[in-house]
């Protein structure tokens, strides 16, 4: 789990190499939900339905596995990650099982 956020992170950081801001909220009910928001440029069109895929990146030094790493470690916790298209920079949604 830590090395998923910690990919989410670090991508929401490098989307504002101008400085922005970056939020963290987590909620928990029967599932623990964490938003990660940035105030990047946010996802362009055609790399939204791969998203999630090995080796799609839109960074020129990047390889394209840090998302997808990202949801299998979560899905193999029973969790997921999803994006949420917004207005202004992106927003991930990360579900983990609360637990007892």
């Amino acid at each position: 789990v830590q090395t998923a956020l910690g990919n989410v992170i670090r991508n929401a950081v490098e989307a504002m190499p101008d400085g922005g801001q970056l939020s963290i909220e987590a909620r928990r009910g029967a599932m623990v939900e964490v938003r990660i928001r940035d105030t990047g440029e946010g996802v362009a069109l055609d790399v939204r339905e791969g998203l999630f895929l090995p080796l799609v990146t839109t960074k020129s030094t990047g390889v394209g596995l840090g998302l997808s790493t990202a949801r299998n470690l979560l899905q193999n916790q029973g969790g997921n990650i999803d994006y949420e298209p917004s207005a202004a920079g992106t927003t991930f949604l990360i579900q983990l099982p609360a637990g007892d």
